[in-house]
């Protein structure tokens, strides 16, 4: 609907052009959520609300190291993709989005947890 791919926009401009951390933080939240929302899909957004504390901490666990990696444009630039590709109404290059982004999340929540247990990364 085109309210909602303008909500989501308006989503990652905000983020984009806060400079509060903890901000971004919730938007990036609501930013996700509202995706699993709007996918219709009771599994995603019931799998996404039982895994919320996980998110959470997953969210505020890694962003330093993405903002000191100077990867926070990267995930910006992400998250306007996966979008873009929701507003084109476009399944298949949402999904190719999301899977890039959650690969370079998933980088990043590797390291976090080889710095926890002190292995290299």
């Amino acid at each position: 609907k085109p309210e909602q791919v303008e909500y989501l926009r308006a989503l990652c401009g905000e983020m984009a052009d806060s400079t509060d951390e903890d901000e971004r933080v919730r938007l990036d939240r609501v930013l996700h959520f509202s995706i699993a929302q709007y996918a219709d899909s009771p599994l995603i957004l019931s799998t996404l609300n039982a895994s919320s504390t996980l998110v959470d901490d997953v969210i505020h666990g890694i962003r330093a190291m993405i903002l000191c990696d100077d990867s926070g444009g990267a995930i910006d630039e992400q998250h306007k993709q996966i979008v873009e590709a929701i507003a084109q109404g476009d399944p298949y290059l949402a999904a190719k989005a999301m899977d890039v982004h959650m690969e370079l999340i998933e980088q990043y929540v590797m390291r976090s947890m080889l710095a926890e247990t002190g292995n290299p990364a």
